[in-house]
């Protein structure tokens, strides 16, 4: 599918989901619907001096977790930051570092599009 926002190159978005007109306004729902946990829109960021068995306690319990490249810490997905907080605590794990994470609108855009962009001018060739 192609789509233009006025004034803008068109754009070819390729993933099935966001096969919808192009607005602004839909391009912020696309990009919320997209998400995923290659385009997740928010996440838990954590650190820890117990890091391994933080790790192994969230994902008994369901979680997605990647390393933090260069710290001491983790991105978590699939979990809300109120039971990553639960899950350190129950297993007595000192935590340095618990917040929530968004990605910017532009971000998540790039994100969910980055496997087929297609721009063009409007001037002659």
């Amino acid at each position: 599918m192609t789509a233009a926002v006025e004034g803008s190159p068109p754009l070819r978005m390729t993933r099935a989901s966001c096969a919808r007109p192009a607005t602004s306004a839909s391009l912020r729902r696309t990009c919320t619907r997209c998400s995923s946990r290659r385009h997740a829109s928010a996440w838990v960021r954590v650190r820890s001096p117990q890091l391994p068995a933080l790790i192994e306690t969230l994902e008994r319990r369901g979680a997605k977790v990647e390393r933090v490249d260069g710290a001491d810490g983790i991105d978590v997905f699939d979990l809300a930051i109120e039971q990553v907080g639960e899950a350190a605590a129950a297993a007595q794990i000192t935590l340095h570092e618990l917040a929530t994470k968004t990605e910017s609108l532009e971000d998540a855009f790039l994100s969910a599009t980055a496997d087929s962009q297609e721009y063009r001018s409007g001037g002659p060739a």
